[in-house]
């Protein structure tokens, strides 16, 4: 840094050299990658001013409605009771044609 060189452009160049050992190219691969890709994040807001003709909303009363919201998507979905295909078969009456006759 104090010939005015970029770090990171030094550590890539470490990487990208062919006569570097391995392990040292790992290393400095290791040390560049935070640096060369932008991290994934989400960021949620809300605007809980009331609007014109609307009354204030308490934090509870929010989170009362929050949690009304969610709660169809936190009950568990019906579960499908499945037959196994020879059970089938034989409530049928039909021949297995796997089986041996």
């Amino acid at each position: 840094m104090e010939t005015g060189r970029d770090p990171l452009l030094s550590l890539l160049e470490i990487a990208d050299n062919p006569e570097t050992p391995v392990d040292l190219r790992v290393k400095a691969y290791q040390a560049a990658l935070p640096y060369c890709r932008p991290r994934l994040s989400m960021k949620v807001t809300a605007d809980a001013t009331p609007k014109d003709g609307q009354q204030e909303v308490s934090h509870t009363d929010m989170l009362d409605r929050l949690l009304r919201m969610l709660d169809p998507l936190a009950k568990r979905p019906a579960v499908i009771e499945a037959k196994d295909a020879e059970e089938v078969r034989d409530e049928k009456g039909l021949a297995n044609p796997n089986s041996e006759q």
